[in-house]
């Protein structure tokens, strides 16, 4: 099967007649179903997203690392996140709860409630955009509490649905993920230029230079290196070549593109500077990658 590349965003799911959907403000949530696997789907979160599985399994991929995310587990990823996504049906169904969560309810939650978390307040290197939940009775029976005004949606009020949302944040917040998330809230509530992050999640693997990248940011090339740096901890080049590397790695590992395609693909223009960025990263090459990975699922057919 081919691989595919999808934006993220309430509205694919809203045409899904497997899905319902209560929406509001700037809150969505959906009650998810599928009926078949999905493999080689290569996704951009439009907006930070909260995912429980309920039934099956999810499978995030990010460079060369892999999250499973199995039925009772859930993970939250920043807007703009770009990874590499498999979906694994338990018999013949997959089901999720999902939350598409923008910041401004995430911002006025973190300024109403930030005193009750002791977050680290030191400045941190923003490099994986997801956050895996593990199994977690009292998050998990708070996000479930919503299924039935999908049967009642006139019953729920916007109170009701802030409140609760509220609950399965605050009940996050006890456990060691909820308070790696809150921490990176935390420089976002404190004006760390998070428009910055936005912009480089969404526009990494477009080729351009600098002084391009700094305008689409709108700041001057100065600015732009100064405020990078500060949330980044890197240089523009060297957090955009990590980032195009570890999609590279994903897509060598689950697509069905070359080692070309994939180079051009993620940003790169020289295909002999790339192979050579790789191979000092992961200590192999894509081409070797390529035919290992190849060599293992002819290896699983026997």
């Amino acid at each position: 099967m081919g691989s595919t590349f999808g934006l993220v965003h309430p509205q694919v799911f809203s045409l899904n007649p497997l899905c319902k959907t209560l929406e509001f403000d700037s809150v969505t949530y959906v009650e998810y179903h599928a009926k078949a696997n999905f493999e080689n789907c290569f996704l951009v979160f439009s907006t930070n997203i909260l995912i429980l599985v309920l039934k099956g399994e999810k499978k995030i991929y990010h460079g060369d690392q892999q999250i499973s995310i199995k039925a009772g587990e859930a993970f939250f990823a920043v807007k703009g996140a770009y990874v590499g996504s498999q979906l694994i049906c338990e018999g013949d169904e997959y089901k999720s709860l999902v939350f598409f969560i923008h910041d401004d309810f995430l911002l006025q939650f973190f300024q109403k409630y930030q005193d009750k978390f002791q977050l680290n307040r030191e400045k941190q290197e923003h490099q994986l955009f997801i956050f895996p939940i593990q199994q977690n009775p009292l998050f998990i029976n708070s996000v479930v509490s919503f299924i039935p005004y999908f049967m009642h949606p006139d019953k729920i009020t916007h109170e009701i649905f802030h409140l609760k949302l509220y609950e399965i944040l605050l009940n996050l917040g006890d456990y060691p993920e909820g308070k790696k998330l809150f921490s990176y809230l935390y420089q976002i509530y404190h004006n760390q230029k998070t428009d910055l992050v936005e912009c480089m999640e969404l526009n990494y693997t477009q080729p351009y230079t600098l002084d391009e990248f700094a305008s689409i940011s709108g700041r001057s090339l100065t600015t732009f290196k100064n405020d990078f740096k500060a949330f980044f901890h890197l240089s523009p080049k060297k957090w955009i070549n990590q980032k195009r590397l570890q999609l590279a790695y994903t897509m060598l590992l689950h697509s069905d593109k070359n080692v070309t395609e994939i180079c051009y693909g993620v940003g790169f223009e020289s295909i002999s500077h790339f192979i050579q960025l790789f191979k000092q990263t992961y200590d192999i090459t894509p081409k070797k990658l390529q035919l290992a990975r190849n060599q293992q699922k002819k290896a699983l057919l026997k």
